[in-house]
């Protein structure tokens, strides 16, 4: 009589199982499900966000101006994995201004205004890079950018620029 472990490592050394065990096929899975989740948009935020929102400087007004002439709104840029990742989310208020910021060859890249480091958007292989930009704007959608974050060199309260082809977001302030 065999037991489920043997029975398991026999069809993994045959192959049903494909070329991984199989906690790394849900590992994958899993994280294909968290991104799916992430681009369906974020909840509506909270009373204190609401009130930050509405306290804005001056020149973070100006910078959504800036935003409003791209024709999206952007709805911040917060630490995200454990700190390891940096989601960067704006909404779409107007998909034929913000066509300039879509597309295959637009390149993304986020620039630490401290350090001058430049954080990348990761592509994980099997899952694609991290980014919704790359197809055609629809109209009230919220779309997403993660970035790497690698060693956790952007904390919560730095600012940082977002660069997404010839377009730059300045002075935007992780939270």
């Amino acid at each position: 009589m065999m037991d489920f472990a043997s029975d398991t490592r026999r069809s993994i050394q045959n192959g049903l199982y494909g070329a991984h065990p199989v906690w790394i096929q849900i590992g994958i899975s899993f994280l294909m499900g968290i991104v799916l989740l992430w681009s369906q948009g974020c909840q509506s935020p909270s009373a204190s966000r609401q009130t930050e929102f509405l306290s804005r400087t001056a020149e973070e007004a100006h910078r959504i101006n800036d935003a409003q002439d791209l024709g999206i709104e952007v709805k911040g840029i917060y630490l995200s994995a454990a700190g390891y990742m940096l989601d960067f989310r704006f909404y779409v208020t107007d998909p034929d201004k913000a066509a300039v910021i879509f597309g295959d060859e637009i390149t993304n890249y986020l620039i630490d205004q401290e350090s001058g480091a430049r954080l990348i958007v990761p592509k994980p292989p099997k899952v694609g890079s991290l980014q919704q930009n790359s197809g055609i704007p629809r109209k009230d959608r919220t779309y997403f950018i993660m970035f790497a974050n690698p060693g956790r060199l952007i904390q919560s309260g730095k600012k940082v620029t977002v660069v997404m082809g010839e377009t730059e977001i300045k002075d935007m302030v992780v939270q």
